[in-house]
């Protein structure tokens, strides 16, 4: 489930809901901080992005897997990085 504040903002400005999107298998990254880091490499291999520690620096992320492809995209909140 979507609970974050600044996801559910940013989804409507693209004319997006929570429901519409976790329909699509979208949903928020979280846990502690160990928990977010862990989860992150497991999805995209890392989780730095030029030197900076994304589960520290990032409050939240929305991930949206492509299950056909086989990998997903991660958004970061703030998208500051």
């Amino acid at each position: 489930m979507i609970t974050s504040e600044v996801i559910k903002a940013d989804l409507e400005k693209s004319g997006l809901s929570g429901p519409e999107v976790e329909a699509l298998g979208w949903y928020e990254l979280k846990g502690s901080e160990e928990e977010k880091r862990k989860r992150l490499f497991e999805l995209l291999g890392s989780a730095k992005f030029k030197k900076h520690d994304l589960a520290r620096e990032c409050e939240t992320f929305l991930v949206i897997p492509y299950p056909r492809a086989r990998f997903c995209r991660v958004r970061l909140y703030p998208p500051h990085l």
